[in-house]
């Protein structure tokens, strides 16, 4: 396998890996297991969680930026703004939030709820480590 498409494995196996437990929960060790690599082979790749949840969200507003059109405030905003929502999360092979797995309506099973709930709660969760990733940095506003 190429170098580039083992890293790109592993990225996709942290997007799941974060989603379904959060950024602090989340370790390298389960997404080494997810990606089906040893947790050596993702520090070769990547240096720490930090880089690779960085290095996703980096890429998650990247394809944002590249999807979302400028909304011109003298035309039908609500219109352009449902038509940029809709581009984001329906663009080919990427789900929505760029999270592998998390589909609204759609369920899953854990072993510590006793039973079954929506998966828009792994939307809360990555939601969630976004901002639990980001809350030692400073704000620059």
């Amino acid at each position: 396998m190429a170098k580039r498409d083992r890293r790109q494995d592993i990225l996709l196996a942290a997007r799941k890996v974060f989603a379904e437990e959060g950024y602090r929960e989340a370790k390298v060790g389960n997404i080494a297991a997810e990606a089906g690599v040893a947790k050596g082979t993702v520090y070769l790749h990547l240096a720490d969680k930090r880089s690779i949840f960085v290095e996703l969200t980096d890429t998650l507003f990247l394809r944002l930026g590249e999807t979302i059109l400028k909304v011109d405030t003298d035309g039908d905003v609500p219109s352009q703004v449902q038509h940029n929502i809709r581009t984001f999360i329906s663009a080919p092979g990427r789900s929505r939030l760029g999270v592998d797995g998390v589909q609204p309506g759609w369920t899953e099973s854990t072993e510590n709820d006793g039973g079954r709930r929506p998966k828009s709660t792994c939307d809360q969760r990555f939601r969630n480590s976004v901002l639990e990733a980001c809350s030692d940095c400073q704000s620059p506003f």
